[in-house]
């Protein structure tokens, strides 16, 4: 009898220190046809007092067409789960640039990580940042990397010299996790912590959306965000124009070698 009870009490307290239990996430980002419809109208206007050109005007061969977006490329998503610790700067990675533009328009990294552009293009680029003294104009000839370290947490325009149209976005940002679409806005979290977490959405140059969920202690849950086209969520570390100068100072070339929740 006394075995027993031994036994039932080493159980109860094997079972007391089991973790909670990670959730599996299914989520969608939701582009709407009213986030489309300000796309266009802010291109509209944009456009308003610049003279013609070859890429806004009708050239006879490819029908004009409003403002697309491919959530694999265009949109830049993060979680924040609160309460946890500043994240680490992330690896290495490597930013192809391919077809005239970065293969991700927006590559959202820790603060403190390294990229490095890749040319995988037949002709030659000259990428910069016009708001980062560091990230001058250099020529890249077809497979020249380039490592590029943003320590410091900001959003910072990545453009080529010798394209004007060529335009990407690198954002600085001490997420917890970054998250990876596909094309029809849909990510997959195996075993995601229980707790509160915010979403942020960034596309164009700004944050779009913001919204705060729970995921529960379960097996599975699905989310859905949409993107309604209303104001932008304004960008908390983009600062003023004589802030901007002084946390470019920060970043610079390293050297080699070194809508609400749904729930299901």
């Amino acid at each position: 009898m006394v075995r027993l009870s031994a036994v039932f009490l080493a159980l109860a307290v094997c079972l007391g220190s089991f973790p909670a239990l990670a959730t599996k996430v299914t989520g969608k980002i939701v582009v709407t046809p009213g986030f489309r419809e300000a796309l266009e109208l802010a291109a509209r206007k944009s456009e308003e007092g610049q003279a013609s050109s070859y890429w806004n005007e009708p050239n006879g061969l490819l029908p004009v067409e409003p403002p697309r977006v491919n959530p694999a490329v265009d949109l830049g998503v993060v979680l924040f789960q609160e309460g946890a610790p500043a994240p680490a700067p992330d690896s290495v990675a490597t930013v192809p640039v391919r077809a005239a533009r970065l293969e991700r328009s927006v590559v959202m990294v820790r603060p403190g990580s390294t990229l490095r552009f890749n040319n995988v293009d037949p002709f030659d680029h000259e990428l910069y940042s016009p708001t980062v003294p560091a990230f001058e104009p250099e020529r890249q000839a077809k497979g020249a990397f380039r490592p590029i370290e943003f320590k410091a947490e900001g959003t910072y325009e990545v453009r080529c010299k010798m394209m004007p149209h060529f335009l990407g976005w690198v954002v600085a940002v001490p997420a917890t996790l970054v998250l990876e679409l596909d094309k029809a806005g849909e990510f997959k979290l195996e075993d995601l912590a229980p707790g509160k977490y915010t979403i942020k959405v960034f596309h164009g140059g700004s944050w779009v959306h913001e919204e705060s969920f729970v995921v529960e202690d379960k097996r599975e849950q699905t989310l859905e965000f949409k993107l309604t086209g209303g104001k932008a969520a304004p960008d908390p570390a983009a600062g003023k124009p004589e802030d901007k100068k002084a946390a470019s100072e920060t970043v610079g070339p390293k050297a080699e070698g070194d809508s609400k929740p749904k729930a299901e």
